[in-house]
């Protein structure tokens, strides 16, 4: 921890324009794009499982995060493993598949800017990643149990929303305020940090490159997605390293995953090892459905 905390304070000082920029982008990342597009997720998750917690302590609640982008889905995840809900290996399995980039970000961002693909060929990208993530996942959850076995959280509660006490409607709204800020701060830092460690590797890889594109992508897949447009690539090795980076997620989203699987009893590394297939099983499908078609 030391050598890395003193690492990152000398390439601060050695690259001080570098930093700056990446921290101004990551900044502004999270400042329009993560606050306004997260946050009232955040909020209205908090509120959800306080107000209808039998609903909310569903299989198919779950599914929910797939809907709102990282690092919602893990939310829902420590939400039912915390309370003896989810076994360990299918509180893995739901986080490898249900906490994926948003549909918006896939659709908008990913298929029709940076692919120029039509609606339809970008709504199969999105399913695309849905079944490998769920492929990937299956798989790993399968071996995970078969290592590990069957292993469940001791319950525990909330404790503003515990048996036998009420809590007022004021009550659930600055509770899921003040956490939720609490949570979306934290994941700023992260974007921040990640930001400025990419902002600095692109100084010394090709960001014309697959391998310069996919090392920034591993760290931010935004920044790493991005380069993608310009890239001298062909099509369909932009379609295979766009599969490959959104079903890795990059390790800012896995940044924030921990932020919000701290204290939960999950651990983050499983959760990469996870992606990390996700993203072979992504490379290897797209790379076959490209040959077929």
């Amino acid at each position: 921890m030391i050598i890395c905390t003193l690492a990152y304070l000398f390439i601060l000082f050695v690259t001080p324009s570098a930093a700056l920029a990446g921290s101004k982008y990551g900044a502004s990342l999270w400042l329009t794009e993560l606050l306004p597009t997260l946050l009232p997720f955040f909020i209205g998750i908090r509120m959800f499982q306080q107000s209808l917690p039998q609903i909310a302590s569903r299989r198919g609640a779950l599914l929910l995060g797939l809907l709102c982008g990282y690092p919602t889905g893990a939310a829902f995840v420590v939400y039912q493993y915390q309370r003896g809900l989810l076994p360990k290996h299918q509180a893995y399995f739901f986080l490898g598949f249900a906490n994926n980039p948003s549909p918006m970000f896939i659709l908008s961002f990913c298929g029709s800017y940076i692919l120029h693909l039509s609606y339809a060929d970008s709504v199969f990208l999105f399913l695309t990643i849905v079944l490998t993530s769920l492929l990937g996942s299956l798989i790993f959850s399968f071996l995970y149990k078969k290592r590990y076995g069957v292993v469940c959280a001791a319950p525990s509660s909330s404790s503003l929303f515990t048996a036998g006490k009420t809590a007022t409607f004021s009550q659930y709204i600055d509770d899921a305020i003040e956490q939720s800020f609490l949570l979306i701060t934290k994941i700023g830092g992260y974007v921040i940090l990640f930001c400025i460690i990419g902002q600095i590797v692109g100084q010394f890889v090709s960001l014309q490159s697959a391998s310069g594109i996919t090392a920034l992508g591993a760290l931010e897949i935004t920044s790493g997605i991005s380069y993608l447009k310009q890239a001298p690539l062909s099509h369909s090795t932009k379609e295979i390293l766009t599969a490959m980076l959104l079903c890795f997620g990059g390790l800012s989203a896995a940044a924030q995953t921990n932020s919000v699987l701290a204290k939960s009893g999950l651990s983050v590394f499983p959760y990469v090892i996870n992606k990390f297939l996700n993203a072979l099983l992504a490379g290897a499908i797209v790379s076959l459905l490209l040959r077929l078609v």
